[in-house]
């Protein structure tokens, strides 16, 4: 996975666009002292050295012609009315530094502001805001301040109240595999609009995002446009600027190109199913590019028993990183759908590296969401840990996931580095529980020998989530080498559509992913018939805002709102259940069976 930051979008425009009335400009032709490689002469009273009066300033050099403005300088425009296009206005003005990465920040005295990288040329830069003021609004004028975080050379400024306001792109609609509409909003006194499209590559060595057009300056009459494409899992933007005659605005915020929703698939029941294997398969989703297969187990009683949830050594972990000098990973999946964020690895081992804590999150491990109403909600782990890099302090959480995720137990630990072995029994779980281990502290902390386990009673069951397979096919061949042979074993689907990634390519999209299918359970010997017949056993019926199911297989039970929102999970249900809802229509999947059903009055 590849995380990227960028500063708010700098607009550099390949030639200067003509203004319909400037009410400002400033060429900095009295800054005759020193030259552009050797400023001089700060300017503490600025009226002599301007073609406007009013202009002020903090540490502000002459540079032989143009404004230098050193690192934490301050130059400050006069009060200006800039009220008379509904508060539109842009500034266009001449920069460059010889700072790596350097960058402006403006801000107006209204809140406006807008920050972009500088080249180590003199290049030409437009911004639009809408936040001007002034007498013709009856309000105080606009005062711009310019910020110089690196240094910079500053030049032919001009402030033009055009009154052509920068447009707001909208989500991307009527997404198919070959194509999508770009949406804006109307901009003031636009006549039309002019539309880029692309995808960024990134430069390693220079680790700069460079655009790559699929469509430049498209000038549209409308506010939407549909763009054809060809790669269907290519990741695009888009952005618009406003034209009227010769003025042009800025470009708007970013748009993302993607879908709204996916269409959850069927999971369909497993064929070639034998000793050693059998194959999943589920049906197909227009606008997937993968699915996730989600291999589960039900383990069942007889006698109470205490069942381990993850037991692992870490054993299945090769890599040439070492304790002091380990593998850094940005996230990972490991045993049972655990999940680490900003893990780092040494053989056999696990830890979590919060060195970069400011700039990627905090690192932690965290367990899949586990249904622990079987066991009191109690949940006991065990494990070693050790610290390296000055971290002292940890934690395990346990957290509750439903309606939002909020802590219930918390137990702190003190780490260093020796090696010591810890455990916990954290209580207050419910169905929708989740292990986190962590620290808030700077610093590393290695995992070794973890082991988490529940008591279960007698004739209780407990569902949990094996292996997620990722697949672009809508089946795939499970080996049951790795599958508990004293559990029984089920699977569903998820479809997603993620776009490719590959070196120099930047893959910002978020995913999207669809709701769960139906569960299919997996029997050693049965075959399509008897799992239909399984889940015909089933009866499910309403009562008032009650839906009653009676389940004597205990089969996961899932109910959807017509929205497609889960709003009830039950994966180890008792033989006869009731759910309280609202009034409405609801689909039920008792594993792999859906009922319809109208609960209360709905009309």
């Amino acid at each position: 996975m590849y995380r990227t930051s960028s500063f708010l979008l700098i607009f550099i425009l390949s030639s200067l666009c003509t203004f319909a009335k400037v009410v400002l400009s400033e060429d900095f032709n009295k800054f005759t002292d020193g030259s552009e490689d050797n400023p001089s002469s700060v300017i503490t009273s600025f009226d002599s050295y301007t073609q406007t009066p009013g202009w002020s300033g903090i540490n502000v050099m002459q540079a032989g012609g143009s404004a230098y403005l050193p690192v934490e300088a301050q130059l400050v425009t006069p009060a200006t009315d800039l009220g008379a296009s509904g508060g539109n206005y842009c500034i266009t003005f001449k920069a460059k530094s010889s700072t790596p990465n350097a960058f402006f920040f403006l801000m107006d005295s209204n809140g406006g502001y807008m920050s972009g990288d500088i080249t180590n040329e003199w290049a030409t830069y437009t911004v639009s805001l809408s936040t001007g003021s002034g007498p013709s609004m009856k309000t105080e004028p606009t005062v711009i301040y310019f910020y110089s975080y690196t240094d910079m050379l500053l030049d032919d400024l001009v402030l033009d109240d055009s009154g052509v306001a920068a447009t707001v792109a909208l989500p991307a609609t009527e997404f198919t595999a070959g194509s999508f509409k770009a949406n804006w909003q109307t901009s003031m006194n636009a006549k039309t609009y002019l539309l880029n499209v692309f995808t960024l590559d990134y430069n390693v060595e220079t680790t700069v995002f460079s655009r790559k057009y699929l469509v430049k300056d498209q000038e549209v009459d409308g506010t939407s446009f549909v763009v054809e494409r060809t790669d269907f899992a290519t990741p695009y933007y888009y952005t618009v600027s406003a034209k009227s005659g010769d003025a042009i605005s800025g470009e708007s915020n970013v748009a993302t190109v993607r879908p709204n929703a996916v269409e959850p698939v069927t999971a369909l029941s497993a064929s070639n199913v034998n000793s050693n294997s059998f194959t999943a398969s589920w049906t197909s989703s227009p606008l997937a590019s993968q699915y996730y297969l989600h291999i589960l187990k039900r383990h069942e009683t007889q006698q109470p028993e205490t069942y381990p949830i993850i037991d692992t050594d870490f054993s299945q972990i090769m890599t040439s990183g070492t304790i002091d000098k380990p593998q850094k990973e940005l996230e990972m999946s490991f045993d049972g759908d655990w999940f680490a964020n900003m893990p780092v690895l040494a053989e056999g081992m696990i830890g979590i590296n919060n060195q970069d804590i400011d700039f990627f999150g905090q690192a932690y491990l965290q367990s899949p969401v586990i249904d622990l109403s079987s066991c009191q909600g109690e949940i006991t782990i065990s494990f070693t840990a050790f610290s390296r890099k000055n971290l002292k302090n940890a934690c395990v959480k346990l957290c509750d996931h439903s309606p939002s995720l909020s802590f219930v137990d918390t137990q702190d630990f003190q780490v260093s580095e020796t090696p010591e072995t810890y455990s916990f029994t954290l209580s207050g779980g419910s169905s929708t529980s989740s292990l986190l281990i962590t620290s808030e502290e700077e610093g590393m902390m290695f995992i070794d020998d973890l082991k988490v386990t529940v008591n279960l009673p007698a004739n209780a069951s407990i569902v949990l989530p094996v292996h997620t397979f990722i697949t672009p096919e809508t089946s795939l061949e499970i080996s049951r080498a790795d599958l508990p042979s004293e559990d029984q074993i089920a699977y569903y689907v998820r479809a997603s559509w993620a776009v490719s990634h590959k070196d120099g390519e930047v893959r910002q999209i978020p995913e999207v992913i669809s709701a769960p299918s139906n569960y299919v359970w997996v029997e050693q010997n049965a075959s399509v018939e008897d799992i239909v017949s399984d889940t015909a056993k089933c009866f499910v019926s309403v009562s008032d805002c009650n839906i009653n199911i009676i389940n004597p297989n205990r089969l996961p039970i899932l109910v959807y709102n017509t929205s497609g929102r889960c709003i009830s999970s039950i994966s180890s249900p008792t033989t006869s259940s009731t759910i309280t809802v609202t009034p409405g229509l609801y689909i039920v999947r008792v594993g792999s069976y859906v009922y319809k059903l109208s609960v209360g009055r709905y009309f």
